[in-house]
C-alpha cells in the first residue's frame, strides 16, 4: 500500500528477535494471539482498512490487508530480495501473484481455471491462466475521458501492441492484470477501432435508460501464446443478447484485417500451432492459410499489383505464420497430390480456358503446380519465388505494352461488359486466385483425411466456399460462361470425392 511498508518487507538484515524466537517458544506467554497467531501487529488504517504485520515460519516478514474484514492483498518477502504480492477477489480467492525482484523485471501470474469476482466485474481464466472473458453487469458510466494503461506488459506483447482494457475504463474497468490484454494499437484505440465502436454502442444503450451488461471474450492460438488472436464482444440489453453488426462480432487482434490474416488467426484458434499440437493440426493450419494466401497473392499478381516473386514471399510467410511448416514437413502428401493431379490440372485448364486470356490461363496452371510442389515439400520458398516469378513474366509478356490489369481488361472486357475497362483485370484475378485456392485447399483436405486429422471438414468447407465464390464471380461478370465453370468445379469435386457440389 505505501512505499515504506514495501521497503520494510524487502529489508532482511540481521534481526536478534529471529535468534530468540526458538528460545521463546519453550515458554508460556501471557500475550493474547491476533487471529490465532502470535507476533502479529494490527494497524488500523481507517475507512475499514486494516493491516496485519507478522513473519512466516521461515522468518520472512509479511503484511496482510483487510477491507471491511475481507482479505484483499498480501505482501510477503521471499528472501533474496524478492517480494511476492497476492491479490484476492471478493470471495477470498487468490487470483493474481506478482513477484518483484530488486533491479529486475516484475512477473505476473494469474490463477488458472478461476472465476475472479470483484463487485459487478467478473473475469474467467483458462487452464493456462489466460483471460478468456471479462464482464461487467449492469454497467455504470464513468465521468471524464479514457484512462490509458502502460503497465502489465509481458514478454508476449508484440511491437506496436498496447495494454488494452477488457471492460473499458468508461465502464469502470480496472487497469489490473485481470482486465487487460495485449492489443494491437489499431484495435485498442482510435476512431476506426472496432472495439471502441462496440464500447460506444453499449454506452449509448445505457444512456437511453437500459440495463446493460458488457462482456469481452478472448480467443487464443496455441497453448503457449498468451496474446489473444481475436476478441468477441457481447452486449446484453435488459436481459436479452444484443445483435451486433456482423463486422463487430469478431475483432481480429492484428493491425490490418486482411483475408489471409483472418485465415491465419482462425487456423491458430481452431487447431493451435503445429509446434504445439503436432503435424496433423499443422496440415489444417497450413492448408487453410496457403490456400487463402494463394487466392490473395495470385489475384494481385494477375492484376499487375505485385510481382510473382512478391506473391511467393507472401504465400510462404503466411503459411509459416500459421505454423504449418514448423517441422519442415509437407502439409500436402505426395500420394494425395499425385492422385488428384489429373483432376486438379483439368479444373485449372477448364476454368482458365473458359474465362481467362491465354497468358493468364497458363499462369494459373503453372502457379498452381508451383504452390503444390511447395506444399509437398519438394521445393522451398526461394524456388517457389523463382517459379512464380518466371510464370508471372510470361503473363507480362502476353500483355506487353502496358500494365497487366489494363491489358487483361482490354482482352476480356467485351466478354464481361462494354466499357468496363481495367476492372476486368480484377475479375480475372479473382477467378485465377479462386481456382488455385480451391485446388490447394482440396488437396490439403484430402491429406487431412489421409492422416486422420480432426478438422478435415473445416478444410472441405473452405474449398467449397472458394469454389462457390469463384462461380459467383463468373455468374455476375461472365454469365455466358457460368455453366462451363460450374460444371468444371462439380466434375472436379466428384472425381476427387470432395464432400460438396456447386449449385447454380
Amino acid at each position: 500500500m505505501d512505499v515504506m511498508e514495501q521497503n520494510a518487507l524487502m529489508s532482511e538484515g540481521i534481526d536478534i528477535r529471529e535468534k530468540l524466537s526458538g528460545f521463546r517458544k519453550n515458554f508460556a506467554s501471557a500475550v493474547s494471539p491476533e487471529n490465532g497467531s502470535y507476533g502479529i501487529t494490527k494497524i488500523d488504517k481507517g475507512n475499514g482498512l486494516e493491516a496485519f504485520k507478522g513473519k512466516t515460519d521461515a522468518g520472512h516478514p509479511f503484511i496482510e490487508y483487510y477491507q471491511d474484514g475481507k482479505l484483499i492483498m498480501r505482501r510477503e518477502s521471499l528472501g533474496n530480495h524478492q517480494l511476492m504480492k497476492t491479490n484476492y477477489d471478493d470471495a477470498g480467492n487468490a487470483y493474481l501473484k506478482t513477484i518483484t525482484e530488486a533491479g529486475k523485471n516484475t512477473n505476473y501470474e494469474l490463477a488458472a481455471n478461476t472465476n475472479i469476482v470483484k463487485g459487478n466485474f467478473t473475469a474467467i481464466t483458462d487452464a493456462y491462466g489466460r483471460k478468456i472473458s471479462t464482464k461487467v453487469t449492469d454497467l455504470t458510466l464513468k465521468e471524464g475521458g479514457y484512462r490509458s494503461v502502460s503497465k502489465f506488459r509481458d514478454k508476449f506483447y508484440l511491437d506496436g501492441d498496447e495494454v488494452g482494457h477488457g471492460v473499458p475504463d468508461q465502464f469502470g474497468g480496472s487497469a489490473g492484470k485481470e482486465n487487460t490484454f495485449a492489443q494491437a494499437k489499431e484495435v485498442n484505440r482510435g476512431t476506426g477501432s472496432k472495439i471502441r465502436q462496440v464500447e460506444n454502442l453499449a454506452a449509448k444503450l445505457k444512456k437511453e435508460g437500459h440495463t446493460v451488461d458488457y462482456e469481452m471474450r478472448a480467443n487464443y492460438g496455441g497453448t503457449r501464446n498468451s496474446r489473444p488472436t481475436s476478441f468477441e464482444p457481447h452486449i446484453t440489453v435488459d436481459g436479452q443478447e444484443y445483435e451486433l453488426p456482423e463486422k463487430l462480432k469478431k475483432i481480429y487482434n492484428t493491425p490490418k484485417e486482411t483475408t489471409v490474416q483472418k485465415a491465419v488467426l482462425n487456423a491458430k484458434e481452431r487447431f493451435g500451432t503445429a509446434n504445439e499440437v503436432g503435424v496433423k493440426s499443422g496440415v489444417i493450419a497450413a492448408g487453410l492459410t496457403c490456400a487463402m494466401s494463394s487466392v490473395d497473392n495470385i489475384s494481385a499478381c494477375i492484376n499487375g499489383e505485385i510481382s510473382g516473386e512478391e506473391a511467393a514471399v507472401e504465400i510462404v510467410k503466411d503459411t509459416t505464420a500459421a505454423g504449418g511448416v514448423a517441422y519442415g514437413t509437407a502439409f500436402i502428401s505426395t500420394t494425395v497430390a499425385e492422385t488428384m493431379k489429373g483432376s486438379s490440372k483439368l479444373l485449372l485448364q477448364r476454368v482458365g480456358n473458359s474465362c481467362l486470356p491465354a497468358a493468364a490461363a497458363v499462369f494459373v496452371v503453372d502457379s498452381a503446380n508451383s504452390v503444390i510442389d511447395f506444399a509437398k515439400g519438394e521445393i522451398d520458398g526461394g524456388e517457389l519465388a523463382y517459379g512464380l516469378g518466371d510464370s508471372a513474366s510470361s503473363v507480362a509478356g502476353g500483355f506487353a505494352g502496358g500494365a497487366a490489369g489494363a491489358k487483361i481488361g482490354a482482352v476480356v472486357g467485351t466478354a464481361i461488359a462494354p466499357g468496363i475497362g481495367t476492372a476486368a483485370g480484377t475479375v480475372v484475378g479473382g477467378i485465377a486466385g479462386g481456382v488455385v485456392g480451391t485446388v490447394v485447399s482440396s488437396e490439403a483436405y484430402a491429406t487431412a483425411v489421409e492422416k486422420g486429422t480432426e478438422g478435415a471438414k473445416f478444410l472441405a468447407q473452405k474449398a467449397e466456399t472458394l469454389a462457390k465464390d469463384t462461380v459467383q464471380l463468373v455468374k455476375e461478370n461472365m454469365p455466358d460462361k457460368l455453366d462451363d465453370v460450374a460444371s468444371a468445379f462439380n466434375d472436379f469435386a466428384k472425381s476427387c470425392k470432395l464432400p460438396f457440389s456447386v449449385n447454380l
